[in-house]
């Protein structure tokens, strides 16, 4: 019985591999804003967002975990889908291409071999 429940428990963790590891890419990735939150109300320390910086960048350029890479990818297309429609609002539309180049300018160099 034990056994049987365990089989399947960790048959559904195969099965639904790669959308857990999106959700936790996205998760990291959505932790940025908010230790940026968390040090103007005083929750966390000076340095946490640089030490994160590294992390996230490490985890950017990993190439044995592509799912971060990708969840860039894909939050990059969708915040310029959204912003280039007939009716978002023109100070949206300059925001949200302001901050796609920071995060593109701040995205480590991948070496193409």
């Amino acid at each position: 019985m034990q056994n049987s429940v365990l089989n399947k428990a960790v048959d559904f963790v195969i099965s639904k591999d790669k959308d857990l590891m999106r959700f936790v890419a996205l998760n990291e990735i959505l932790m940025c804003p908010t230790i940026v939150v968390l040090i103007f109300s005083g929750k966390c320390g000076i340095f946490v967002p640089f030490i994160y910086y590294r992390f996230i960048c490490m985890r950017y350029q990993s190439r044995r975990n592509p799912y971060n890479r990708n969840m860039f990818y894909e939050i990059r297309i969708t915040i310029e889908y959204y912003a280039n429609q007939p009716n978002c609002p023109q100070v949206i539309r300059n925001v949200s291409q302001k901050f796609i180049g920071l995060v593109s300018r701040m995205a480590p160099q991948t070496a193409t071999a």
